[in-house]
This record gives structure tokens, C-alpha cells and sequence, in this order.
């Protein structure tokens, strides 16, 4: 776990110099015990400024494997949900998302 955590941070510490929110989603395998995400990642996340917004369990052993990590103050995510839908150990790990895009500037020319 440490050698993962330790790749992961030097991973966002490139990723989050990108222009943009940052939300990452996948599998992470990480788990802390039932119904939570192995702590030592929760630090890495939390030295970057990202936090992880998946608060049920994923999986059929009751952890959270499958996470959503976006910025603290990005408030792009506004709703998480997981849901059994019987397919897999894992369930489905759903979030709408809320985007919010800068107006571009306007401007105006006039010529003949």
C-alpha cells in the first residue's frame, strides 16, 4: 500500500497542475476496513486538496473500492449514489456532476 501511495501522490502531484477541476473515478482497491478507504490514502488525498466523495460501501465485503476524487473547493460533484445492480461484486457508483463554465467575453466590433 505504501509503495502505491507513494506513486499516486507524485501521479496528482503532475495531474493537478492541469487546467481545470480534477475528478478522477475508478477502482482503487484500497480498502480501510468495512465501510471505508485505506487511511494511508485518505492522507495522500488530503496533503493534495482532493477529497474522495463515495461514502458507502462498493463492494460486496462492505468496503469502499470504488471512489470519485475531486477537489475540496471544486464543488463539481453534487450527488453520489451506489447502487447493487446485481451484475458484479461491485455496484454501480453514480454522481451527477455540476460543471461550471466561465462565460467567455463578448465583444463587439463595428467596421466597414
Amino acid at each position: 500500500m505504501g509503495e502505491f501511495c507513494a506513486e499516486f501522490l507524485d501521479f496528482l502531484d503532475e495531474f493537478l497542475t492541469l487546467p481545470g477541476k480534477p475528478l478522477l473515478c475508478g477502482n482503487f482497491s484500497c480498502p480501510g476496513g468495512a465501510g471505508a478507504v485505506d487511511s494511508q490514502l485518505l492522507e495522500v488525498l488530503s496533503d493534495c486538496s482532493v477529497i474522495q466523495v463515495v461514502n458507502q460501501p462498493s463492494h460486496l465485503a462492505d468496503n469502499i473500492l470504488d471512489l470519485v476524487i475531486t477537489s475540496v473547493d471544486a464543488e463539481l460533484v453534487c450527488h453520489v449514489s451506489v447502487e447493487d445492480v446485481g451484475l458484479s461484486d461491485h455496484s454501480l457508483v453514480a454522481v451527477n456532476l455540476n460543471p461550471r463554465r466561465s462565460r467567455t467575453s463578448t465583444r463587439h466590433v463595428t467596421y466597414r
